[in-house]
């Protein structure tokens, strides 16, 4: 006969809380004596998961769940009926939201009590389905801990718990005792494992966070093998509709396409309005035509801050391509060079003379020339112009982005030039 009660955590690990937390947050709550349980831990995650306790040492035990959008499904269940059955637990406790909704219905299978919920507070993504489910197997959950009055709160909100069944940790969990599992190195972990799953909304808050100088625990992402083309001009040359036609040639020959806009800031505001993405968005939308807009604000030479850390943020993610858009640019704005492999410049009819093209900075940068809306009038006098000024040492391409000419040819020339 057993002298000891023996229970059984099951913890969401990919997106929440560990082994050792979820101990410590049950017994700071009260409900939790060590001296009467002997404690084991089911770990779930869809991905690769090493957990390290640095509280309390109890036994961990890993459950793969390969589909994460739908991690309570029956084979999920029984994956976990049958664990929970070989641990011989006498009542079960849940961590994490998606641990909730396996635990209540594998409680059940055991013919156990489903004992506590643990609620945390870091700020879980719930789908309208999630949300759903777990209004429902709250009345059957006879006791929660929340980490906090906050967690509390949004249980009540959120998933129309009775108040009376919430017990709070009334001063929190002591993070200091498990550095790794602050709000947020949990947060991070779990933005960089789906970043490494290829989630375009891991990518944009990643992004996010390196605009706002936000603490990464020193994560950069690997290396990639992406081409990255900068595209500039003055004001009113069309770039932004050029490269929306020029990602959707890329993305016909099956490559995955992230633009960088950079759009000026206003200097009586400071605001910008971003809106070069709506010249490039055409059709249905495509997961591998990935935007992203940066102001400028107080940055000179075309481009604005952090944009070298955003691309290293897009060739890891794996693009094959990255456009690098230049605010409208001047004579002097060259600094695109320093973070592209090749640079196009766009030019339009009437746009210079000779003298023009022969002058010092952004005519030198320039790998290649694109003359745009070639369907005015002053294209040809344009091109011999510009061929009169820079002879036959780098390529001109003539484009008319409004009838999606010239495009395939720019392309043919990516995908040798660099």
């Amino acid at each position: 006969m057993r002298n000891r009660i023996h229970l059984l955590i099951i913890a969401d690990t990919s997106a929440s809380v560990g082994a050792d937390y979820g101990y410590e947050a049950l017994r700071l709550g009260g409900s939790l004596d060590p001296e009467q349980f002997d404690v084991a831990v089911i770990a779930l995650h869809d991905g690769p998961f090493s957990p390290v306790p640095t509280g309390p040492h109890v036994p961990i035990h890993q459950l793969g769940l390969s589909d994460n959008a739908k991690i309570w499904n029956p084979l999920s269940r029984w994956k976990l009926s049958r664990l929970g059955r070989a641990l011989r637990p006498d009542c079960l406790c849940t961590v994490g939201p998606q641990a909730r909704l396996l635990g209540i219905r594998t409680a059940q299978s055991l013919g156990i009590p489903s004992g506590i919920a643990l609620i945390d507070d870091m700020g879980h993504d719930l789908t309208p389905s999630m949300l759903t489910s777990l209004q429902e197997i709250n009345q059957e959950t006879p006791r929660f801990v929340a980490t906090s009055f906050a967690a509390a709160q949004r249980l009540v909100r959120q998933e129309f718990t009775d108040r009376n069944r919430i017990d709070v940790i009334p001063h929190g969990i002591d993070f200091a005792r498990f550095p790794e599992r602050t709000p947020e190195s949990i947060a991070n972990a779990k933005l960089k494992a789906d970043f490494a799953l290829g989630d375009y909304r891991a990518l944009a808050r990643i992004i996010t966070a390196v605009q706002r100088d936000d603490n990464l625990d020193g994560w950069t992402p690997p290396p990639g093998s992406a081409r990255v083309i900068g595209i500039t001009g003055a004001p009113g040359v069309g770039k932004s509709s050029f490269i929306g036609r020029l990602g959707q040639e890329l993305r016909r020959r099956e490559k995955k396409v992230a633009v960088v806009a950079v759009d000026p800031s206003s200097p009586i505001t400071g605001g910008a309005l971003l809106g070069d993405r709506l010249r490039m968005m055409h059709g249905t939308p495509d997961d591998g035509f990935f935007i992203r807009s940066l102001s400028s604000r107080d940055v000179l030479g075309g481009l604005g801050p952090c944009c070298r850390d955003v691309i290293r943020m897009l060739v890891g993610f794996g693009f094959d391509y990255v456009l690098l858009e230049t605010v409208g640019a001047g004579q002097s704005d060259v600094a695109v060079r320093d973070m592209v492999d090749k640079t196009i410049l766009l030019l339009m009819p009437e746009s210079g003379d000779a003298i023009q093209f022969s002058k010092a900075g952004i005519m030198e940068i320039a790998d290649c020339f694109v003359i745009n809306k070639c369907d005015i009038p002053g294209a040809d006098a344009t091109e011999a112009q510009l061929k009169s000024s820079i002879g036959d040492s780098r390529p001109t391409f003539r484009v008319t982005t409004i009838r999606d000419e010239g495009i395939a040819a720019v392309a043919d020339w990516l995908a040798t030039a660099v």
